[in-house]
This record gives structure tokens, C-alpha cells and sequence, in this order.
């Protein structure tokens, strides 16, 4: 898209949180806030997944502070741009034109004010729908499953390596410890990301360890692409942002008989995140940055730095319980008393920005971030 604006000799303004300096530079494009765009920009198209964040990210105020005569391209996911504000902001002039193929409702309802706008484009978003195109892919997936099973090989599986039984059983649940520790790690570091680090260590360094890292990755990029994501696609998107992958690997068993260790470098901060598997398996978080724990990262939790003082668990515990949240387990790290501390509370119920904000004002808190796996 950039390319595409640039040979028009437009200037292009880019919002986007996990794209490198370099590779925007390599682009010839600015990356700015996204107030920025908003405020500058004579045309605005949108590349987005559909997430809680990016869900009517341009609505009533984002038009308020757009040029007048701006024009709008949503080919990313209807919801993106609140269709109702838009319909408003086309009609009161504000914008001059829109083009969409991406709807809230799919197909467009024939009632949609859309509909009714000359200077508003809409196409269907067929992709792949077509009753010619389900049929083919149906037919093409069943063949490649017949394949495999019968010792064909695997066709079409781009970029993921092949593994025999008892590698597979192996390595199973350290995918599924991979996965779980990047999409923690990415929900808790702050910057933008520049640099990821994995080290692993231990007997499963006889392995071949790349679907590990395949994991680890689509794992750290999912809260921020979800669906767009998976595990053949995630190191090229990874690539294309300019973030630099290590890997390195020590047979030698060290605290734990095998262990996974994530370092994530941003422009803000460093963390390190250490993961392995309990004795039945399951993945566990023991070590985030100095502070050591013991943390099984499923589900909704709450993350918080502290200082060390008497009374936290009771104050937070008594604010969870009139919130009517249900903790389901608790796992502490600290390294020395009276120092800060962490805490990590998994919970049954989804925790509210309002219920974030009292935990916040409660004494000796320093930060709390809501991360869900």
C-alpha cells in the first residue's frame, strides 16, 4: 500500500506499533501516532485485525479531528470503522468519500445507510466464499490429508518441518509451552518490539527445536495480528516488521532439565521470561525477569508490581471478592523482603478497565496489566 501511494508522489504517514524504524525507513514511510494520521491525512485506509483495541478504533472523534474532504479504504475488517459514525461524517461533508469491501454485518444489510450514498463504494467480501472455490479447497484439503496419512508426505505445509511419532510426542508440549509464553511475554513487555532472543537448554536440544520457535513467535505476534497469524506465517511477519530473531542452544541442563528462556528487547525496555513443564506436562512461567515463581499462564490474569508490604493480598483479595471475581490461583516472586515484588492473580472472570483502575489505587501497587492467553 505504501508502495502504491508513493508512486502517486503522495507523503505517507504509518501508525503502527510493532513496525521497526529500519523497515519503515526501507519503506520511505513516517511512522507517526495514529492522532497524526488522523490529523494530516488526506486519505486513511486501515490494515488491522479485529481486536477488543482495534474495534471502532475510527469513530465519532476520529472524524472530528480528520481534514475535511479525508476518504477512508477499509479492506482489513468491517468493524474497524464504526459504520454508523461514518454514514454521518460522509453526510455532514466531513468525509468526502469512502470504499469498503468489509462490513459489521456480512452481507451489508440492504437497509444500511451505506447504501444509500453515492460517494460511498461497497463490494461484497467474497475471498474465498464462492460455492466453485469451497468446493475445490474441500477437495484439495482431503487429498493432502490422505496423503500424509498414508506416508505420501505433506504438501502445501509451507515452512513447517516434518517430524516423525516420537519427535512429535516429544515436542508437543513444548509447542504448546512456546505459544503460551509468547503471547504472555508480548502482553507484558512496553515498546516496540526490536530484538527477540531464545534460548533453549536441556535434552530437548536433541530435537529439531524450530516448531518451538515457530510457536514462540505466532505466540508473541497473536495478541497483536490474532487470526492473521499462525504458525507458518509468523516468523516472515516477523521479518517484514524488521524484528531480529536469535535462537541458541546448550545441552547442558541448568536450574531446570529443560527450559525455554524468552528475552524480548523493545525501545523502552529488556525483559526475560523463563518457561518449562510441570511433571504432568503443563506449561509453567517460573522466572520473569530476577524474581523467581511458579505460574501456569492459561486463561485471564493479572499482572502487578508491588512493593513488599503486609496487608496486599488482603486489601486485593477483598476487592476481588466485592468485584465478583473469582481467583482461581495466586503465584508470587520477590527477591528480597520489604523490596518490590510481583504477582501474578489468574482469575475466572474477565477483568473490567474500571476494576484495572481500583486495583491500581489500592496501597503499595505500582503497576497492574490484564494479560489473557
Amino acid at each position: 500500500m505504501a508502495k502504491r501511494a508513493k508512486s502517486f508522489g503522495m507523503k505517507v504517514l504509518a501508525f503502527d506499533p510493532f513496525l521497526s524504524a529500519q523497515v519503515a525507513q526501507d519503506l520511505g514511510v513516517q511512522i507517526s501516532e495514529l492522532k497524526k494520521v488522523l490529523l494530516e491525512s488526506d486519505y486513511i485506509t486501515v490494515h488491522t485485525p479485529l481486536t477488543e483495541e482495534t474495534r471502532h478504533m475510527i469513530s465519532d472523534q476520529e472524524f472530528g479531528i480528520m481534514k475535511k474532504g479525508v476518504r477512508i479504504i477499509n479492506c482489513a475488517r468491517g468493524g474497524i470503522i464504526d459504520e454508523v459514525a461514518l454514514a454521518k461524517a460522509v453526510k455532514e461533508g466531513k468525509v468526502a468519500g469512502a470504499a469498503m469491501d468489509v462490513f459489521e454485518t456480512e452481507p451489508l444489510p440492504v437497509d444500511s445507510e451505506l447504501l444509500k450514498l453515492d460517494n460511498v463504494i461497497t463490494t461484497p467480501h467474497l475471498g474465498a466464499s464462492t460455492e466453485e472455490a469451497q468446493v475445490n479447497v474441500a477437495i484439495e484439503v482431503a487429498e493432502i490429508v490422505r496423503d500424509a496419512l498414508l506416508g505420501k508426505g505433506i504438501r502445501n505445509a509451507a515452512n513447517y518441518p516434518c517430524l516423525d511419532a516420537e519427535a512429535c510426542n516429544i515436542l508437543n508440549p513444548y509447542i504448546n509451552l512456546g505459544e503460551k509464553l509468547g503471547m504472555f511475554a508480548a502482553q507484558l513487555v512496553e515498546g516496540r518490539f526490536l530484538e527477540l532472543v531464545i534460548s533453549y537448554s536441556g535434552q530437548i536440544t536433541k530435537y529439531n527445536l524450530s516448531p518451538i520457535t515457530m510457536a514462540l513467535v505466532k505466540g508473541i505476534l497473536t495478541p497483536i495480528l490474532k487470526e492473521t497469524v499462525n504458525f507458518v506465517n509468523g516468523i516472515s511477519l516477523l521479518k517484514e516488521r524488521g524484528i531480529k530473531l536469535l535462537e541458541s542452544k546448550s545441552g547442558q541442563e541448568g536450574e531446570f532439565v529443560n527450559l525455554i528462556q524468552l528475552e524480548i528487547k523493545t525501545d523502552k525496555e529488556t525483559k526475560s521470561i523463563l518457561g518449562t513443564l510441570s511433571g504432568n506436562k503443563q506449561p509453567r512461567i517460573v522466572k520473569i525477569d530476577d524474581y523467581y515463581l511458579d505460574l501456569y499462564p492459561i486463561g485471564e490474569m493479572i499482572f502487578i508490581r508491588n512493593l513488599d508490604k503486609p496487608g496486599l493480598i488482603g486489601s486485593l483479595g477483598t476487592l476481588m471478592g466485592k468485584s465478583g471475581i473469582n481467583i482461581a490461583a495466586m503465584a508470587l516472586g520477590r527477591n528480597k523482603p520489604g523490596d518490590k515484588a510481583i504477582s501474578v492473580w489468574s482469575v475466572d472472570n474477565q477483568v473490567s478497565t474500571e476494576i484495572q483502575d481500583k486495583i491500581k489505587q489500592l496501597e503499595n501497587i505500582l503497576t497492574v496489566k490484564v494479560i489473557r492467553t
